[in-house]
């Protein structure tokens, strides 16, 4: 299978790029083609904004959304973003991989949802969502306990409040089906906390 990893951490040295690097290599044992967009380090710009795009349909009002279906159908769609896309619509499974920042995504993962999910090209209204043909998984880290995410914790329920935005605002919402959600909690607590989640974390991705 063709595998895109979404990855979000300015840290290479983070448990994020770990979990990454060992995403990839258990994939990539198993016989699977795995590329990597590692946002920072690509300094992917996740501001939208005008300057994406060539030319306008309309140079009195400005909506992305219109503009965004506009470059697509003519194919005049920035480099960066044209680049992206292709990764997106090459792939059978996504992993978005991303610690949870004030419950939710960093700003450049959110850029990346913004401008590479295009109106018309990834996704239209939502029972004309163009993703259906793909699966995501969600994998993300807090330092936070399970506890605190769970129903009335101080964090809110992680899967019906924190991550739905993701995981069926975004990924449901563009058609994809969302095979996982993988959290490691309390990842600065100490290592053999982490240990055993790279472990659990192996073992699921070795079945996809």
């Amino acid at each position: 299978m063709n595998i895109l990893i979404v990855y979000a951490h300015p840290e290479p040295q983070s448990f994020n790029s770990k979990l990454k690097d060992i995403a990839q290599t258990v994939l990539k044992e198993n016989g699977n083609n795995v590329v990597v967009s590692d946002l920072y380090k690509m300094n992917f710009n996740p501001v939208a904004q005008k300057s994406d795009f060539k030319y306008l349909k309309n140079n009195n009002f400005f909506k992305y959304p219109i503009e965004q279906e506009h470059a697509y159908k003519n194919n005049i769609l920035s480099k960066e973003i044209k680049s992206e896309l292709s990764k997106l619509l090459w792939a059978d499974i996504i992993i978005f991989q991303f610690p949870l920042w004030w419950s939710s995504v960093p700003a450049i993962l959110k850029g990346w949802f913004d401008k590479v999910l295009i109106y018309g090209g990834a996704y239209g209204k939502f029972k004309k969502a163009r993703l259906s043909n793909k699966k995501a998984i969600i994998s993300t880290t807090t330092g936070s306990s399970e506890d605190s995410f769970k129903i009335h914790g101080s964090s809110g329920d992680i899967h019906r409040q924190v991550l739905f935005r993701i995981s069926h605002g975004i990924v449901e919402y563009t058609g994809m089906q969302c095979l996982d959600t993988l959290i490691a909690y309390e990842i600065d607590k100490d290592q053999n906390s982490r240990d055993e989640y790279i472990e659990f974390l192996k073992n699921k991705i070795k079945y996809i």
